[in-house]
């Protein structure tokens, strides 16, 4: 599941970094609006630059999508500016143990919270979708990348989209479904899952983003697809 303003080139990338033959299940979620961004150019990788002379296979990925800085080939330093601080700040003072944190905290939505969002929901209307949507060509190349090596290195890739309360577009999600069928995905699109559920506005914090008790339910399913 995604960091906050990282979309493919970032995790096809930290998927790269897994160890080679060993046996893994990897679970990677993609929004199929972002699959047909026609404006997406691979930017969230720079979230990894600070380790670009670090690791070779950062390096290769931010060069070969063209995003390499010239001026970070000689001052190594560059890609911390803005950031120091806080890496000091985490070493003295950390907030959590990485070792066994995992970074996914529920959200409890408070009753003033959830007053705000049903008055959101009433603006919410239909839009009309563009005709010509088409896969990005910088997921078609990492899509097949992954692909290529989950197969060399004994990994299970499963594919799945979240769920997303009032999705006012299909189009890019049924464009996205027959790529990934068609390239031979293993992939589920849970964008509808809660849209008949009773009590929907309980299980999110918006629209995009789920409650704990929405989260858990999530969770539940996922797993049922996943070990069946």
């Amino acid at each position: 599941m995604g960091l906050n303003g990282t979309k493919l080139a970032y995790s096809a990338t930290l998927i790269k970094l897994s160890p080679k033959n060993k046996f893994q299940t990897i679970i990677l979620e993609l929004n199929p609006s972002s699959a047909c961004d026609k404006n997406y150019y691979g930017k969230d990788i720079l979230g990894l630059s600070s380790k670009y002379h670090r690791n070779k296979t950062i390096k290769k990925e931010i060069d070969d999508i063209g995003l390499n800085d010239l001026t970070q080939e000689v001052y190594w330093s560059k890609a911390y500016n803005g950031n120091i601080i806080g890496i000091i700040k985490n070493y003295f003072f950390p907030k959590y143990n990485y070792k066994n944190y995992y970074g996914y905290d529920p959200i409890f939505v408070s009753y003033e919270e959830k007053q705000r969002f049903k008055k959101y929901l009433n603006l919410l209307h239909e839009k009309d979708c563009d005709s010509n949507q088409v896969i990005n060509p910088i997921y078609i190349k990492y899509l097949k990348d992954i692909k290529l090596f989950c197969e060399l290195n004994n990994k299970k890739l499963i594919l799945v989209t979240s769920p997303i309360l009032g999705d006012l577009c299909k189009k890019d999600n049924q464009i996205f479904t027959k790529f990934v069928q068609d390239t031979g995905f293993q992939y589920y699109d849970f964008t509808d899952l809660f849209s008949n559920n009773k009590n929907t506005i309980d299980l999110w914090k918006d629209t995009h983003h789920l409650s704990n008790k929405g989260a858990e339910l999530f969770t539940k399913h996922l797993k049922e697809k996943v070990l069946k």
